[in-house]
């Protein structure tokens, strides 16, 4: 999960609109999981599917829903392919509160995911955009 997504995300959600995030938790337990098991041993996923440097746990999101300000550093090098000059640019924008963190387990016999209380693997987190004179309240 890219950080800048979340703050691009964040910069375009209306205050008091939510935002939904599910994804992978950076534990060992996940790289056991997901990279080892579901890509190296069992063949579910193509190798290289996933990379643990780039899973997220719940507080890295959480925090960085929560911070008051987006910098866009240069996002748009990797979707033209070319180095460019590095450019900031700084937007004021409202923190979001978080409501849920909630982990999810998946049953491949079943095919479907489910509710659990670990986050170890996978995990949803639901916050709500306030305003930043609200923000505080929380």
């Amino acid at each position: 999960m890219n950080d800048t997504i979340l703050l691009i995300m964040k910069f375009f959600l209306q205050t008091d609109g939510s935002v939904f995030v599910t994804t992978i938790n950076r534990t060992m337990v996940s790289w056991l999981g997901v990279i080892l098991a579901w890509e190296h041993i069992l063949k579910r996923l193509p190798v290289g599917t996933h990379s643990w440097d780039q899973f997220r746990t719940p507080e890295e999101i959480i925090s960085t829903l929560f911070a008051s300000r987006l910098c866009v550093d240069c996002w748009i090098t990797g979707l033209i392919k070319k180095s460019c000059t590095i450019i900031i640019f700084v937007f004021p924008t409202d923190g979001c509160i978080t409501k849920l963190v909630h982990g999810m387990g998946y049953n491949p016999v079943t095919n479907s995911w489910h509710w659990i209380n670990s986050t170890d693997v996978n995990f949803a987190i639901h916050a709500v955009k306030k305003n930043e004179r609200d923000i505080h309240k929380y």
